[in-house]
């Protein structure tokens, strides 16, 4: 939002770097950053201000509405998600793997009957 140009192969590093328990960086972003996937982005959000009260919230509201237009879009989103989940395990963020696992849930609440009555 600042204008900032983060390269993405930096953005992944950053997040798949920790399995050293000794590395500062990772311990920093485990502890201090709550990661999880938006459609066009990630959010980074400092754990420290607690539970986002937006996070991904359409996918958990009820006036939701989506339709097979979106569809690319939502599988997209949770590739990216199962990515940070991967990630979270690997080095044993419990916080954002819990984010991403409920946002995983949801992705997939949403994918498999667009895909069952669309034909995708």
């Amino acid at each position: 939002i600042h204008g900032k140009i983060h390269e993405p192969k930096n953005i992944v590093d950053s997040f798949s770097k920790g399995t050293d328990a000794n590395d500062l960086d990772a311990q920093w972003l485990k502890k201090n950053i709550a990661i999880q996937t938006l459609p066009n982005g990630i959010c980074t959000l400092p754990i420290i201000q607690g539970k986002c009260p937006h996070a991904n919230a359409c996918f958990t509201c009820s006036h939701f509405r989506t339709d097979d237009r979106y569809l690319p879009e939502h599988k997209r989103q949770l590739e990216k998600t199962d990515k940070i989940i991967e990630i979270a395990k690997k080095n044993g963020w419990k916080r954002q793997l819990e984010m991403n696992e409920r946002l995983r849930d949801n992705l997939i609440a949403i994918i498999r009957p667009l895909e069952d009555t669309h034909g995708a």
